[in-house]
């Protein structure tokens, strides 16, 4: 009887669920755009005159569900077409793209450090040129004290800057 109800069960879902099958493609033509690009894919299926469930794999996760198109079908037609992209087998970035990245961020804060001493320079060539107007009316500034105020400026500032 358990051996019935399992055979029974295995039958049920076997039409429930229809065949799937993985197929691999080519690329055939490409043509880059400012904004994307138009990838065309080429590949050879057999199926039998049932319902079969077509999975493309290796295909770029950037694919826009709404551009896929299907041609050349002869006598066989499409019920559905269902976009998903499968984190599990998701390609990692090759050693030399993963080099680039990291290179990239490197200089992106490097960039940040030196905008950064930019900046202090900038307030430090403020604070001397309003030291102008303030030694005219003040005789009490010495150099020395300029020369610490515009040195703890440059330094607190080009901090500040590389912290935000």
């Amino acid at each position: 009887m358990k051996i019935l109800l399992i055979n029974l069960l295995s039958i049920c879902f076997g039409f429930a669920n229809p065949p799937e099958k993985e197929v691999t493609s080519e690329i055939v033509k490409s043509t880059v755009y400012l904004t994307g690009a138009q990838i065309e894919r080429n590949s050879i299926i057999s199926l039998n005159e049932e319902t079969t469930t077509l999975t493309f794999t290796n295909l770029s996760p950037f694919v826009d569900e709404n551009s896929i198109q299907i041609a050349g079908l002869q006598s066989a037609s499409i019920t559905s077409v269902k976009y998903g992209h499968s984190f599990l087998f998701s390609k990692k970035d090759n050693e030399k793209i993963s080099t680039i990245k990291r290179n990239i961020e490197d200089q992106k804060r490097a960039i940040a450090v030196l905008e950064s001493l930019l900046n202090g320079l900038n307030e430090e060539e403020t604070l001397l040129t309003s030291n102008r107007k303030l030694q005219a009316s003040d005789a009490n500034v010495s150099l020395e004290k300029l020369q610490q105020f515009a040195t703890y400026y440059r330094k607190r500032i080009a901090e500040i800057h590389t912290a935000s």
